[in-house]
């Protein structure tokens, strides 16, 4: 089957922007891609030049009490990987792996498989334990400084490292094009939510998530107009500011 004869119809059911399925089987599932818009880009080559250095990483220390569960349970490998699987369903970049089609990296393009949202990648989710803080940072050290941990194929890790006393060291590593500073946080709460109170298999629609995963450039308003048309935009926009530059200092001057 080709993409024409299968992306008009789920295109006609929902508006999912620059995405576009490429194949549909069974045994696979449906896979769709984008191309990098120019931040994600620029991120990304940055990553691959600097080995990494545009990488995000984020620590969340937390300490288990309360009724109910045990502390072990909670923080469980099967309970955190069910929780992953969850947060890559509801935010497939995260379960993305990078297509690069030219050495120069001008065509660069996410891809996004449903059946991978639904399994784990090797060295995806790792756990670990730990005697004190101070070993979780040497580990960090590793991450930043070391042999990068990411790849094409693998653009975030989660690792926890278990504690005495029941106390867990969350640590995200994720690429930059496809987590910035702000929404790994969100990611983080998330993600502890979901660990914490499991939603119980929540299907989210690939389609309607990827509608939301879209580059910063399609957000501009003016994103949709041609190029003649943004720049002509810009023109006026530069005429009337200045127009409004100049009654101003008039205004000031009679005063």
């Amino acid at each position: 089957m080709t993409t024409q004869q299968l992306g008009r119809p789920l295109a006609s059911r929902i508006n999912i922007g620059p995405w576009v399925l490429q194949r549909n089987s069974a045994k696979e599932g449906r896979t769709y891609l984008r191309p990098l818009g120019t931040v994600e880009r620029c991120y990304y080559l940055d990553s691959q030049r600097l080995r990494g250095a545009t990488d995000t990483l984020h620590r969340i220390i937390v300490e288990v009490h309360g009724r109910g569960r045990q502390p072990e349970e909670v923080f469980s490998p099967v309970n955190v990987r069910r929780a992953w699987i969850m947060m890559k369903r509801r935010f497939p970049l995260l379960g993305a792996h990078i297509q690069q089609e030219d050495e120069d990296g001008r065509n660069v393009c996410f891809v996004v498989n449903n059946a991978d949202l639904e399994r784990l990648s090797q060295g995806e989710v790792e756990f670990g334990h730990t005697r004190s803080g101070k070993e979780v940072e040497e580990f960090m050290d590793t991450l930043l400084n070391g042999e990068r941990p990411l790849s094409n194929q693998l653009l975030i890790r989660l690792f926890i490292f278990a504690e005495p006393e029941h106390r867990y060291h969350i640590i995200l590593y994720s690429a930059h094009c496809v987590s910035d500073g702000v929404a790994i946080y969100s990611l983080s709460r998330s993600l502890l939510e979901e660990i914490a109170s499991p939603s119980n298999g929540k299907l989210w629609k690939l389609e309607q998530r990827l509608a939301l995963a879209m580059p910063q450039d399609d957000l501009t308003p003016t994103a949709r107009f041609t190029l003649p048309k943004q720049r002509w935009r810009v023109a006026i926009a530069k005429v009337i500011c200045s127009l409004r530059s100049q009654k101003s200092s008039v205004s000031l001057a009679r005063h």
